[in-house]
C-alpha cells in the first residue's frame, strides 16, 4: 500500500469559521490522594453534525485535546479553547462514506492516531470499495501535519475476501498498531467474522509502502465479532486482544500475541478462555414518556486497556432486579495474561435505569481506573455520566453526572433508535493521574 497523500497536508482552517453545535460534553476528572475526583474541568463539545448515531470518541495528548464524531474532528487546548476542526471527507478529500472513528494517543510514538472505516457502495462488489482510513499526526500535536494510510479491508491476508469492514478499534504497543473490524459481507451475503490487522510503525511513519498481518475469523463455531485490540501502556513483550463470543456467556476469549512487527515470521498467537460471572444480552434504554428505546450495543466490550500486568474493559449486561430486567454495566479487572486470573468483575446498576456504552480509562501513574457511559430510564433523560474506582478501593465511587439529559432522543434507523453507539475516555498524559471522557 501506498499513503493516501504523501506530501503530508497541513491543516490550516480556521477555526472562528466553525461555530460549535453541541450537544456533546468533554470532561477532565484528577485523581488526588484520598478520593477519585475533585473539581473537574468540563466544556461543550461538537455535536453530531448529522450523522446519527454520533460514535464520540477521544484522545488526550500533553497539550491537545482531540475528540471525533462519524463526521468531524475537534482540537481545543485543555481549558476546552478551540484550535482547530475540519470536517473529514474535506480534510481528505474523499468523496467516499467515513464513520466510526476510533482515537488514541500513543504514548510510545509521541502522536495521535484515529481509525475510520470507509466504504463505497457500488452496483457489483468488483466496482465497491472497503478500506480502514489509518491518520497519525507527525508529533505529540494535533493541530500540525497528518498523515494518513487507506488500507484495503477487502483482503484477508493477501486474499481477496466478498466482505466489507465496519465496527473499528484501535490498539497500540511499543511498536505496532492493531486494527480490528467486524467484516459483513456485501449485498447481505450472509458473511460476520471478526478480523485483526498488525501494523509496522517503522513502515508507517517512514511514509512509504507498508506491509500487515492479518488473522481473521477467530472463533469457530462461537466467533469472535467485536474485537477490541488493547491499548498497551505499558510493554510486557506481548499484545492483547479481548472479545465476547456468539453463544457464550460464561468466559471472555484473551488472544496474547509475540512478534507484532511479524519479524522473520508471523505474530504467534496464544488463546485463553476466561471464566467470568454469566452476562446476557441487555435491554435497550427506557426513556421518560415511552419513547422508543435507546439502542444497546450489548454485551459487546467496547475497549481494552492494559498496564503494568492487569488487563481492564467492560460491557453492558441484563440484570435482573426483582423481575425488571435492566441494563447494567459490567467492568472487569484481569490480571497476569498467561494465567489469566479475574480480579474483580463488577455490575454496576441503579433501580429503574439502563446504563449504556461503558468505555474505561486508566491512570498511567496512578492504575486509577474511570468509566464513561450513558445511562436513562423512565424518570430521566439520557445523560453522560461518569464513575471512577482508585486503585487500593475495594468498591466503586458513586457515578456522577458529566452533563445531564435535557431531553428524549428519537432518531429511528430501520427501527432502531441508536445514540451513542460509544463514548470516549482517556488517561491524561500531562500529569499522568487525571483522565478525560467524552459523551453525549
Amino acid at each position: 500500500m501506498s499513503p493516501n497523500n504523501p506530501g503530508k497536508p497541513k491543516h490550516s482552517e480556521n477555526p472562528a469559521d466553525h461555530p460549535m453545535p453541541g450537544p456533546d460534553s468533554v470532561m477532565d476528572m484528577e485523581s488526588p490522594e484520598g478520593q477519585f475526583v475533585s473539581t473537574p474541568t468540563s466544556f461543550q463539545s461538537m455535536g453530531p453534525n448529522g450523522w446519527y448515531p454520533a460514535d464520540p470518541t477521544m484522545a488526550a495528548g500533553p497539550s491537545e485535546i482531540l475528540v471525533a464524531t462519524n463526521d468531524d474532528i475537534y482540537i481545543y487546548d485543555r481549558a476546552g479553547a478551540l484550535l482547530a476542526n475540519f470536517d473529514i471527507n474535506t480534510f481528505l478529500g474523499n468523496t467516499d462514506k467515513i464513520f466510526d472513528p476510533k482515537a488514541v494517543y500513543d504514548p510510545w510514538a509521541g502522536r495521535f492516531f484515529v481509525c475510520w472505516v470507509a466504504i463505497d457502495e457500488q452496483a457489483t462488489l468488483a466496482l465497491s470499495d472497503s478500506y480502514w482510513i489509518l491518520m497519525f499526526s507527525d508529533n505529540s500535536t494535533a493541530t500540525g501535519s497528518w498523515s494518513w494510510y487507506n488500507l484495503d479491508a477487502q483482503v484477508n491476508g493477501g486474499a481477496a475476501n466478498s466482505e466489507w469492514v465496519d465496527y473499528p478499534y484501535i490498539g497500540y504497543d511499543n511498536q505496532a498498531i492493531c486494527l480490528t473490524g467486524r467484516m459483513f459481507g456485501w449485498f447481505g451475503s450472509g458473511s460476520d467474522y471478526g478480523k485483526l490487522r498488525f501494523l509496522r510503525k517503522s513502515e508507517l511513519f517512514a511514509g512509504g509502502g507498508v506491509s500487515w498481518w492479518d488473522f481473521w475469523g477467530m472463533g469457530g463455531g462461537n466467533p469472535e465479532r467485536n474485537i477490541p485490540a488493547a491499548q498497551m501502556q505499558s510493554w510486557p513483550g506481548e499484545a492483547y486482544t479481548l472479545a465476547t463470543r456468539s453463544g457464550l456467556t460464561d468466559s471472555l476469549m484473551l488472544s496474547r500475541f509475540t512478534n507484532t512487527i511479524f519479524s522473520g515470521g508471523g505474530p504467534v498467537m496464544t488463546r485463553t478462555a476466561v471464566p467470568v460471572n454469566t452476562f446476557s444480552t441487555a435491554p435497550g434504554g427506557d426513556q421518560p414518556g415511552g419513547v422508543n428505546d435507546l439502542e444497546n450495543v450489548s454485551p459487546r466490550l467496547l475497549n481494552l486497556v492494559y498496564q503494568f500486568g492487569n488487563l481492564y474493559s467492560s460491557h453492558t449486561t441484563g440484570l435482573n432486579n426483582a423481575g425488571d430486567i435492566l441494563s447494567a454495566l459490567r467492568v472487569y479487572k484481569i490480571t497476569n495474561a498467561a494465567v489469566p486470573v479475574v480480579s474483580w468483575q463488577n455490575d454496576i446498576w441503579a433501580s429503574d435505569l439502563d446504563y449504556m456504552y461503558p468505555n474505561v480509562g486508566v491512570a498511567i501513574n496512578t492504575d486509577d481506573v474511570g468509566v464513561s457511559f450513558g445511562r436513562s430510564g423512565d424518570a430521566e433523560n439520557p445523560s453522560f455520566r461518569t464513575v471512577g474506582r482508585q486503585a487500593a478501593d475495594a468498591s466503586w465511587s458513586g457515578s456522577q453526572t458529566a452533563k445531564a439529559g435535557e431531553g428524549t432522543y428519537s432518531r429511528l434507523f430501520s427501527g432502531r433508535n441508536r445514540w451513542g453507539d460509544y463514548f470516549g475516555s482517556h488517561y491524561d498524559p500531562f500529569d499522568g493521574k487525571s483522565m478525560w471522557f467524552y459523551g453525549m
